[in-house]
């Protein structure tokens, strides 16, 4: 079918690309993250590598020589960060300085906010408490005005609030420490951070220790120690032993308290931030002298507080103070003691009034409000600007929505003109095939009539006269069929598209092969010689196997019936361009220039040759078929000599992957063969599996494969050349079903079905005739012969899979009806069945085994030689009777017989078990008992209870 095409949509389609486009164009690309470009990333990437400060120096003075503003910012924090680690706090609060300057020239609100936050600890290490809290509180100010939602932008917030309360713990305001670190935990929750978690967690055990709330404290420190171990922070897990530590102090188990401190200090030694080893070494220090263990409690001090003078913390230092009073008033000196007590005082008040600090530090103040106010104005600016930028695009953006919706109305409009134009088209599609349809229909019905009175006719005179008009007006029918079949076709393949479950993909040389194979028949009445050739064995190709069928069908109908009497007629296979390449050609009456140039038109019989008038349809339900796989046909010929038909087809089909022929379950046959693999597959043992078994005669190694190919998932298949080895085999191996062909070499199809049915060891067997003769006669032939169905080639493979199922299920079904109700006996499979007579041969093994059974043992084998079969050939035939092995039926036959005896002779259980042919009685009770599920004497007392 050809799509409508509407002259406006083209229009609508670009409008809608336009107005994207447009919409994409009006986004602020000023607004866009920094830290989200791919500079940003990979900077941050390259310096992941650089802890050194040498190295970060090279970096700084790289991108300032550059003018790499961004990668400046950046080295500039983590060469504070360096510094801050080496204990180098001036140098740390200068590079972070440097580093705000520079990230506030180019407007990177995430670098200001992360340097704000690392001079906030650089500050509060030191024990500038208001400095901290100033660069703090700034960052979390540009925070809170900050328009990204990201998680980074949300992780440096939360950074923020666990400084500041960090810093109100320093300075003990706990009640305003334990608001911001849960506002920071529960975003490190919201992140899933487990180090974020961790910090916050063990943050809040400390502000619970602060005021004495032990079990709450030691409850965070728990919840912190597990994130610690979830990521394998072992400096981390050293920081919460001291926490540990602490709790155990407080509860005054000092022994517990100094192997949780040791175990840190170990820890912390490898690390090169100092400020975390002096925790651990005053924490040693404190516990040692409540030991009362002076001399070691010194050591650790003095480690204490040449750590405290190199990093400058006034806090630390005010905590060593005290325990060299402790230690000094303890040893009853004085004067040390109150020089210790003193320096305590002034490192104290030096924490908690850090205002008072000198000029110094006022400037700086000063200084760094004055950069603060800077700041919060450029950043009200920025957000005002964005806002406005915002509402602007807002505004164009509606605008824009605004077109959308109405080229969305107009685009409406013409679907529905277009969707009613095609509903019209289909109606009168549709209503032209039901036309041909019913054409058809009622022209077959009047044929039929025809053909039926025309074969009463011929069967009831002797006339030759009237039987030669009979058979002319059979012919003339059969025509009028064909030629009302064509027109059908053509009109179904060229209005209906090929519907994409139609497609296959598989061999198309060996199904082509196959195809062919049901023509020999006609062809031979002929002498004339298939000849099918290929250049490759096996041609991969997309086809609708339907389509092919019509091709071929057609065109070697027509070929045979104007080739010449003992001549060939070829068919070859080749790929070209990518193009499957299917040439016909015969040696016959050939077309003139004329009928070649007028055949391939529409059919029209003013322009057909008389001779050639009745192919016309036939040829445009080709073409027509050709066109829908997307191929072309030409034609060759020469009067009087030859005709030649070039078909070339695509390989492929789009890029659909479609099913196999297998798959679809219709035909499908495997290559072709070599002269190597030519040859009949080998006979299957017979106790090879459990499949029902199949046996396939077939002169035609191909046609064996094929027909072999659609049973083989379902069923054990073995072969056989001509009728004479047929009937050979199936005597010996007795196979489930058996398929045949009509035409076979030294004993054809018919003789070796009356062979079958005149045994009584085979003549259950289902048989299939499969034959490429559609005469009434041929069918007649098969079925007098004892085929149980005839199919004609090609056939479809559903349709022979169906036909093996229905005859083996009847088969079984017949098998059940004549099963009686028998005692029931497990075979050697461990399956319970039941037994009773069988027609034919299972009728002569039931008799046999009844008139021997007292006589004890029946040896198989000699069993199997008087019904001349092999023991196994035997056992499976009565098991295919009876769905009994042969040791089990026999079996069945003995405890039916002693059912029999116990019901009507006064007979003791021995008596019966020997009368069945059991020497032992135990061995026959226990065989009963698990047959009859009761033993011999609970049966007959049953039995004889009134």
């Amino acid at each position: 079918m050809r799509p409508i095409k509407h002259p406006y949509l083209p229009i609508y389609y670009l409008s809608v690309v336009l107005g994207l486009l447009l919409l994409a164009g009006c986004s602020d690309k000023k607004t866009v993250p920094i830290y989200n470009t791919p500079e940003y990333k990979q900077i941050e990437r390259k310096l992941n590598a650089v802890a050194d400060t040498t190295d970060l120096k090279h970096w700084l003075q790289v991108y300032r020589q550059s003018g790499n503003r961004m990668g400046e910012s950046i080295v500039l924090r983590r060469l504070g960060r360096a510094y801050r680690v080496d204990n180098q706090f001036g140098r740390a609060i200068l590079a972070h300085k440097q580093g705000l300057a520079v990230a506030d020239s180019i407007c990177d609100t995430m670098e200001i906010v992360n340097t704000l936050n690392e001079l906030g600890t650089n500050y509060r290490r030191l024990g500038a408490m208001y400095l901290a809290t100033s660069s703090m509180t700034l960052g979390l100010g540009y925070c809170q005005q900050w328009s990204d939602t990201t998680a980074a932008a949300f992780k440096s917030q939360l950074k923020i609030l666990n400084g500041l309360g960090k810093i109100y713990y320093t300075i003990r305001n706990y009640k305003a420490a334990l608001d911001y670190f849960r506002r920071s935990l529960a975003g490190e929750i919201k992140l899933g951070s487990a180090f974020g978690m961790a910090l916050n967690y063990s943050d809040i055990g400390r502000v619970f220790r602060a005021q004495n709330n032990l079990d709450s404290a030691q409850f965070y420190f728990q919840k912190s120690m597990e994130q610690k171990q979830l990521i394998n922070d072992e400096v981390g897990m050293a920081l919460i032993r001291i926490e540990y530590g602490g709790l155990y102090e407080d509860r005054g188990d000092y022994a517990k308290a100094t192997a949780e401190y040791d175990k840190a200090y170990i820890t912390l030694m490898a690390h090169s931030d100092r400020y975390l080893r002096l925790r651990s070494c005053i924490s040693l220090a404190r516990v040692y002298i409540k030991r009362q263990m002076t001399a070691t409690a010194i050591e650790y001090l003095q480690e204490a507080k040449m750590t405290a003078d190199e990093i400058n913390s006034p806090g630390d230092r005010s905590q060593i103070a005290l325990l060299y009073y402790q230690i000094y008033r303890k040893s009853g000196n004085t004067a040390k003691a109150l020089a210790a007590y003193v320096d305590y005082k002034n490192w104290n008040d030096t924490v908690m009034n850090l205002e008072k600090l000198g000029d110094i530090q006022n400037v700086q103040i000063d200084e760094l409000m004055a950069d603060n106010t800077r700041k919060l104005n450029y950043v009200r600016k920025d957000m005002d600007r964005m806002r406005k930028q915002q509402e602007s695009g807002w505004l164009v953006f509606t605008l824009i929505m605004v077109g959308m919706i109405v080229l969305l109305a107009f685009s409406y409009y013409l679907l529905r003109i277009r969707t009613r134009t095609l509903a019209a088209y289909r109606e009168f599609r549709d209503a032209r095939v039901r036309f041909f349809a019913n054409i058809s229909h009622e022209l077959r019905t009047p044929v039929t009539i025809i053909q039926s009175a025309g074969n009463s006719i011929e069967s009831q005179t002797d006339n030759q006269q009237i039987r030669d008009e009979v058979s002319q007006l059979q012919a003339a029918s059969r025509r009028l069929l064909h030629l009302v079949d064509s027109v059908v076709d053509i009109t179904n393949i060229s209005i209906r598209p090929v519907d994409e479950a139609q497609w296959c993909h598989d061999d198309i040389v060996g199904y082509v092969r196959m195809l062919v194979e049901a023509y020999r028949h006609e062809a031979a009445k002929r002498q004339i010689r298939l000849v099918v050739t290929s250049k490759r064995n096996k041609i991969e190709a997309d086809f609708v196997p339907d389509y092919v069928d019509k091709i071929l069908g057609n065109l070697l109908t027509d070929m045979l019936h104007h080739a010449y009497n003992q001549s060939d007629l070829y068919i070859s296979m080749s790929i070209e361009r990518r193009m499957l390449r299917l040439e016909l050609k015969d040696r016959g009456q050939g077309m003139s220039p004329e009928v070649v140039k007028d055949l391939l038109k529409p059919y029209d019989s003013k322009n057909t040759s008389e001779i050639y008038m009745h192919v016309g349809l036939n040829i445009q339900a080709v073409q027509a078929a050709i066109r829908a796989m997307g191929g072309d046909i030409k034609l060759k010929s020469k009067l009087g000599e030859y005709a030649q038909f070039i078909i070339t087809i695509p390989l492929r089909h789009g890029d659909h992957d479609y099913p196999r022929l297998t798959e679809q379950k219709t035909l499908h046959t495997p290559a072709a063969l070599s002269p190597a693999d030519a040859d009949m597959p080998p006979v299957v043992e017979a106790e090879a599996d459990n499949k029902p078994r199949i046996l396939i005669v077939e002169e035609s190694a191909q046609v064996a494969r094929y027909v072999a190919d659609q049973l083989k998932d379902h069923y054990k298949v073995f072969f056989a050349s001509n009728g004479e080895d047929g009937l050979h085999k199936i005597r010996i191996a007795a196979p489930d079903l058996i398929i045949t062909d009509g035409v076979l070499p030294v004993m054809d199809g018919y003789q070796l079905c009356e062979g079958v049915r005149a045994q009584a060891a085979t003549c259950h067997i289902p048989i299939v005739m499969v034959s490429s003769d559609s005469s009434v006669r041929g069918r007649m032939k098969g079925f007098q012969a004892g085929a149980d169905a005839y199919l004609l080639k090609p056939f479809r493979a559903d349709e022979l899979l169906m036909r093996v199922s229905l005859l083996l299920r009847q088969r079984r079904m017949l098998r059940d009806k004549y099963a009686g109700s028998v005692p029931v006996v497990n075979d050697a499979d461990g399956q319970a069945e039941t037994t009773d007579r069988t027609p034919d041969f299972i009728d002569e093994v039931q008799q046999y085994v009844d008139s021997r059974i007292g006589e004890g043992d029946i040896d198989l084998a000699d069993l199997a030689a008087r019904f001349g079969v092999t023991r196994a050939t035997f056992t499976r035939k009565v098991k295919q009777h009876t769905g009994l092995t042969s040791a089990a039926y026999i079996t069945s036959r003995r405890i039916r017989k002693a059912c029999e005896l116990l019901q009507t002779a006064d007979m003791t259980v021995a008596q019966v078990a020997e009368a069945c042919g059991y020497s032992d009685t135990a061995y026959f009770i226990m065989v009963f008992r698990k047959s009859m599920n009761k033993t011999p004497k609970q049966y007959k007392d049953e039995w004889l209870k009134p």
